[in-house]
């Protein structure tokens, strides 16, 4: 009899339902009612409802008097575990941030989910922010008034990433400082380069306009000229968007500069690759750098000069042990690991060329079969 039962349709969508809960599912959703599990899983309304009471009964769910379920906070369950959510576009790379979430969240007994949106209007966002979470990380770089006022509201449980927002009381979780940019292109004038331009293809917001400004005076500092080619595509592929840009400069024919400094990693491989498909070798004829993302820098062909990046789990597990109460600073608003004065030097920066070229195209676009299975925003 203790087989039949353990394989009856409703124990599995019990577990099933028990597994959601487990994973944070329901955080921002309501649970759904018999007949929607029902709709849901492909059972009867029948089998559902047996689920749901099995539920009850394990002391996993709670009905309430208004008849909707909720789901119980088991006093034998762990005090200090949280409920994660890392909120991010769903374009883009961000494999070494969530992965560090992950992992700190599974290390600390934490319940962990992420939720991507598709553009910066998207509800999801704002639904997001209502769910039964303790802790709530938030890539968004939406600055009026409104939104921060919103965000302000859940400041006691939210975290921004890479958006100083410091000054309105919400801590802010943060990669390399902007000001890392100076030693960058301090590392191209020593090469020789006089001529630097900048190269922009992310959305922008308050860090890559902060970039492309520490570009600008590093450039005068160090008695260095360059042109700006700023062509951000919101929530789309910067990668694509770079390489197909930088194939209009490149036929145009009109590219002086012999280094580029990239706001990103994503903008530098386009251009790289760009680059590749003119004949413009890298870095004999032009160096380029960028910022951030040494994974996929290291892996680049050539390698790609970047300014260093630690470890940031060690900063975001700060923060969990400060939201579980075992220690921290409630005061302190920053959060950005540190370590880097120093560059992560790669192959595709040189001594600048003896005579800047004037380049062209030199390759027939037609014969080039490169397909993107990519869509753009």
């Amino acid at each position: 009899m203790g087989k039949v039962i353990s394989n009856a349709k409703y124990v599995r969508i019990a577990e099933l339902l028990k597994r959601r809960i487990q994973n944070s599912d329901y955080m921002f959703n309501t649970l759904p009612s018999a007949q929607k599990l029902a709709e849901d899983t492909g059972v009867s309304y029948l089998t559902a409802r047996y689920a749901i009471r099995k539920l009850i009964e394990d002391k996993v769910l709670i009905r309430q008097k208004t008849g909707r379920l909720s789901i119980r906070r088991s006093p034998a369950s762990p005090k200090r575990k949280l409920n994660v959510v890392y909120i991010r576009p769903a374009v883009g790379d961000f494999s070494i941030w969530d992965y560090s979430l992950r992992k700190t969240a599974e290390e600390l007994n934490c319940g962990y989910r992420t939720i991507s949106y598709t553009h910066e209007d998207d509800p999801l966002i704002t639904e997001s922010l209502k769910g039964d979470f303790d802790l709530i990380f938030l890539w968004y770089h939406q600055t009026d008034n409104l939104f921060i006022e919103k965000l302000k509201k859940n400041s006691e449980r939210l975290i921004i990433m890479f958006h100083d927002l410091t000054k309105h009381g919400i801590r802010c979780v943060d990669g390399p400082p902007p000001e890392t940019v100076s030693s960058l292109i301090e590392h191209l004038y020593k090469l020789g380069h006089r001529s630097i331009d900048c190269f922009n293809s992310q959305p922008i917001s308050p860090t890559v306009e902060k970039r492309i400004e520490l570009w600008r005076t590093s450039l005068e500092e160090f008695g260095c000229c360059g042109e700006l080619h700023n062509h951000p595509v919101p929530l789309s592929f910067p990668t694509v968007h770079a390489y197909e840009k930088m194939n209009e400069i490149l036929e145009n024919g009109h590219f002086q500069a012999t280094a580029i400094f990239s706001t990103t990693t994503d903008t530098a491989q386009g251009i790289i690759r760009s680059c590749h498909e003119h004949g413009v070798r890298v870095p004999e004829d032009i160096s380029v750098c960028s910022f951030g993302n040494p994974e996929k820098a290291i892996l680049s062909i050539p390698t790609i000069t970047i300014v260093d990046r630690p470890d940031p789990k060690p900063e975001l597990r700060a923060i969990f042990e400060l939201f579980l109460g075992l220690g921290g600073n409630p005061s302190q608003l920053m959060y950005r690991p540190e370590g880097y004065n120093s560059l992560r030097l790669g192959e595709s920066t040189g001594k600048a060329p003896a005579v800047a070229r004037k380049f062209a195209a030199e390759v027939n676009r037609e014969e080039i079969q490169i397909t993107f299975s990519t869509s753009r925003a």
